[in-house]
């Protein structure tokens, strides 16, 4: 049994021999005169007739064969322990039965030697009670008996020491009708018997079944010997002989008598699988033998392929770097006439990250415009990373770089200068274009407005009745009012709008537009809000953030003519770097809120959505839609300090999100909300300094002011309000344009004014498009700082602001 094992693993053992021979064909060299010149040998022709003839010996075969030793030693085991338990059940057995009769013998003698005892201690015969307790020891198997009175004892045999079993009756006489306890009679056994016998038995049992076991064992191994071992053997010797991986050799076939021979059994089989395996192997080490003899030309092949794609890529625009997972350089495109040490140094290294790359552009001097993880390319498998830099010798660089799962590393390098300046030209253009209509509806709705003021004035001038001519000034008052909502509007898409900062709870602000929204829907547009509960709050300029609301609302709306859905969401977002970079966001990290409206209209498609937010762009036509409230909502959000984007499918719908910063603060109002009306005891005496180059608006700011009781000089330019200043003037309130012509400006201006009266109230006028803040013009935090035009209210409270700072400094 232990050689069946053995020659069972020659066998597996001949087949990875195989194995190996087909691994050192597939790894050297092999001839055309190699091993398989004649692999197409028929093998029916020859039969290998393996020897059989070996005599066996059963102790050469446990002394030599660990598996036999194996097998013997399990048999011997498994035999003792089966003879082991059978001889313990059966010794059981017998002492369970022995003991049970020698029990019911000695409850028989306590049944019925009493009475004739009885009798005799009666009679006090004391002979006769000795004579029949040597009777009971002598007939049965009690080894000791013995009479117990009270008074006296009678005895015979010899107690044993132990093992025993002790049964014990009372001997009762009846006289006259009574019955009286004369004793007591007690037999006891010796067990040793017994225990002699169970201990015979089972050596007769143990002996028995070694020689039986035995016996067995060796027949056993003789005839699997005769019918498996033998031709095992055979097989393994003609294995070692180098049978299995010769070609000219004929098949295994085992000889054996017919009255032994089972065809198809185990030996059969394994036969077959051997040759099936032997013609295999011939089958693939031909296969090999060929597709060696192809190596060369395929070899080759792949050389020109390399070769074409090297020329490819150096004929390219483009400079390429191949980098191993080792960092070592195996490919780059030459580099001649590249004149940028920069990139040729970022090219010669190789940056597995988009930081490394990042810091590599510092390093050597170049300005990263734009460094992000190429979106949806970052895989388990590979990561991508794109870079736009802007080199020392003013040229564009995009730098492209691609790291596989092996760590191998892969950088272009493509001048993209005339891309930047085609598309500089490009946007140059649509802002050309822009201007153009831009300036035409500017035109139009000016020249309405002026047409309102002038006519209004011209009537105004022939009315004899003061509430006529009050009527007339209140018109003319309003259409200056829709002037400067009118360049409010312009200067929002233009991201200059001064806007009017508050808090504002943009849930409220939905709530409160959805009640008149749905009055002026389509009852085939459902409306559904989903909004966050524990929403931020937003710094914005409320009328821009309603007008936004607006002009989307309108714009879904517009979306779905033949009805739909429009829903309005809002949630917190902390961004991060990574997300503002996927999404491609010009906003700086933090919380935020977001808005989306989302209808389920036409869509917008690919080619037009680039330029929804160009002002006065439309699809609408002239007669639905101007082109102007996108581009005012983009301007709205930028200046805001968030974005705006859109999403959107043909077909399905669009959305359009705008992101907010969350507020972190109180925001307080700015100087030119202040309404209240201030009374004249509490500006009369009060010096202003009024500096404008304008003429009329110079007379119209000193006739205000000094309806309101203050003194009022006037300057028309900063050099003689520097000369008047300097003779002496000493108002308690500077107010100046910033915008001037001579060479000195408001800014100046109020320089001087502070340097020679640090307590002088300073409030400076612009008409250029400000923020409300003192950071664009450098001037001192208790200067006021207005925007034109500015109503007379406005124009008060930013006096009397001005006034406290400076009382307040002194």
């Amino acid at each position: 049994m232990m050689n069946a094992g053995k020659n069972c693993a020659r066998c597996t053992a001949a087949l990875a021999q195989a194995s190996r021979i087909i691994s050192s064909i597939e790894g050297e060299a092999i001839t055309s005169e190699g091993m398989l010149s004649d692999t197409n040998t028929s093998f029916g022709s020859y039969h290998l007739c393996l020897s059989t003839t070996e005599s066996f010996s059963p102790m050469k075969l446990v002394f030599h064969s660990p598996l036999a030793r194996q097998y013997l030693v399990w048999t011997f085991l498994f035999g003792t322990v089966l003879t082991l338990v059978i001889t313990i059940i059966e010794a059981a057995v017998q002492y369970s039965t022995r003991t049970q009769e020698l029990e019911a013998e000695l409850a028989l003698i306590i049944e019925k030697y009493p009475e004739n005892l009885s009798l005799a201690l009666w009679q006090f015969n004391h002979r006769q009670v000795e004579f029949m307790l040597n009777y009971i020891i002598d007939g049965t198997s009690v080894s000791a008996a013995r009479v117990e009175t009270g008074t006296e004892e009678f005895s015979a045999g010899t107690l044993p020491s132990k093992n025993t079993i002790q049964y014990a009756g009372s001997i009762m006489f009846t006289s006259a009708g009574r019955t009286h306890e004369l004793g007591k009679l007690y037999v006891d056994a010796s067990l040793d018997p017994i225990y002699h016998e169970v201990l015979q038995l089972v050596i007769f049992r143990i002996a028995g079944n070694f020689v039986q076991s035995f016996l067995f064992v060796g027949f056993s191994l003789f005839v699997f010997h005769w019918l498996v071992n033998r031709h095992l053997q055979a097989l393994r010797d003609r294995i070692d002989e180098g049978a299995i991986e010769d070609p000219k050799q004929p098949p295994f076939v085992i000889d054996r008598y017919s009255f032994m021979h089972t065809p198809g059994d185990d030996l059969d089989r394994l036969v077959s699988i051997l040759n099936d395996a032997r013609c295999r192997l011939i089958d693939r080490i031909g296969q090999l033998e060929a597709a060696y003899r192809d190596r060369d030309d395929l070899a080759q092949s792949n050389a020109n392929m390399l070769k074409s794609i090297s020329d490819t890529l150096h004929s390219l625009d483009q400079y390429v770097s191949v980098f191993d997972s080792t960092g070592v350089l195996t490919f780059a495109t030459r580099s001649e006439g590249l004149d940028e040490p920069g990139i040729t140094d970022l090219l010669a290294k190789p940056h597995k990250t988009l930081n490394s790359a990042v810091a590599a552009c510092e390093e050597f001097d170049m300005i990263c415009e734009s460094a992000v993880e190429v979106p949806g390319t970052t895989t388990a498998n590979q990561q991508q990373y794109r870079l736009e830099l802007y080199s020392s010798t003013k040229r564009y660089w995009v730098i492209h770089g691609i790291v596989g799962a092996d760590g191998a590393i892969g950088i272009t390098a493509a001048d993209i200068t005339e891309t930047k300046e085609i598309e500089r030209r490009l946007s140059q253009s649509y802002r050309m274009e822009a201007m153009g209509k831009l300036t035409g509806e500017i035109s139009h709705d000016f020249r309405n407005l002026l047409s309102i003021i002038l006519g209004h004035a011209e009537i105004a001038s022939t009315e004899d009745s003061a509430e006529a001519i009050r009527e007339h000034h209140e018109a003319i008052h309003n259409a200056s009012m829709r002037g400067i909502g009118l360049v409010d509007r312009l200067l929002a898409f233009a991201s200059k709008a001064p806007l009017k900062r508050v808090r504002v709870d943009l849930n409220g602000l939905i709530e409160n537009t959805q009640k008149w929204l749905l009055q002026t829907l389509p009852k085939n547009i459902e409306t559904e809000l989903t909004l966050e509960r524990d929403l931020c709050d937003v710094t914005v300029d409320r009328t821009m953030m309603e007008n936004a609301l607006l002009n989307l609302i309108v714009n879904a709306r517009d979306a779905m003519p033949q009805g739909g859905k429009l829903t309005i969401t809002t949630r917190n977002w902390s961004a991060t770097e990574t997300e503002i970079a996927a999404k491609r966001l010009d906003i700086e990290p933090g919380d935020y809120v977001v808005m989306s409206v989302s209808d389920t209209g036409v869509g917008i498609p690919a080619n037009i959505l680039p330029r929804i937010f160009e002002p006065y762009f439309t699809t609408k036509g002239k007669s639905r839609g101007s082109g102007i409230g996108l581009a005012v909502v983009h301007g709205f959000a930028e200046q805001s300090g968030g974005a705006i984007t859109v999403t959107s499918t043909v077909g399905s719908g669009t959305t359009f999100t705008l992101s907010l910063p969350a507020v972190v603060a109180e925001v307080e109002n700015p100087v030119d909300s202040v309404t209240h009306e201030i009374p004249v005891d509490a500006t009369r005496g009060k010096r202003i300094l009024v500096v404008e180059d304008e003429i009329h608006l110079l007379e119209i700011m000193k006739r205000q002011l000094t309806l309101k009781g203050y003194l009022v000089d006037t300057a028309e330019n900063g050099e003689l309000a520097m000369e008047m200043l300097n003779r002496g003037l000493a108002p308690d309130v500077l107010m100046t344009d910033i915008s001037m012509p001579g060479t000195v400006n408001g800014i100046q201006l109020a320089r001087f004014s502070r340097k020679m009266a640090p307590s002088r109230g300073v409030v400076v006028l612009s008409g250029d498009a400000i923020s409300l803040g003192q950071d664009r013009y450098d001037l001192h935090p208790q200067d006021i700082l207005i925007n034109k035009p500015v109503l007379m209210n406005n124009l008060l409270a930013a006096i009397e602001e001005a006034m406290k700072k400076s009382t307040t400094a002194a």
